[in-house]
């Protein structure tokens, strides 16, 4: 109910997992509730799950697959409403050695 109703009370939620099928159940598909997504390296996405997340008339749906399969270490694909980019990841170790809020001001 949380994901699915919160929505409408400014709840947001960050969910992740290994693997896309955890979002189903036996009574719901909860992937159609979320409005932004983050996808990192995924050996064995399979077309419909792409057609989930990026929509069932996108007609990308293979270049998202080659990317999301062959992403390297800190790559991903953004979905961000209707906004889609590749993206490189900061790792927390080069963010604590170039943002200011890390650097030790002695």
């Amino acid at each position: 109910n949380i994901i699915s109703e919160g929505r409408m009370f400014g709840v947001g939620m960050i969910l992740s997992t290994q693997n896309l099928s955890d979002f189903k159940s036996s009574k719901m598909d909860y992937s159609s509730f979320i409005g932004s997504w983050i996808i990192h390296h995924v050996n064995n996405i399979s077309r419909s799950e792409i057609a989930n997340i990026f929509g069932a008339a996108d007609t990308n749906y293979q270049g998202y697959m080659d990317f999301i399969t062959n992403a390297k270490k800190f790559e991903s694909i953004c979905k961000l409403g209707n906004t889609i980019v590749g993206i490189r990841d900061i790792p927390y170790f080069e963010l604590i050695e170039r943002d200011e809020r890390f650097i030790n001001k002695e």
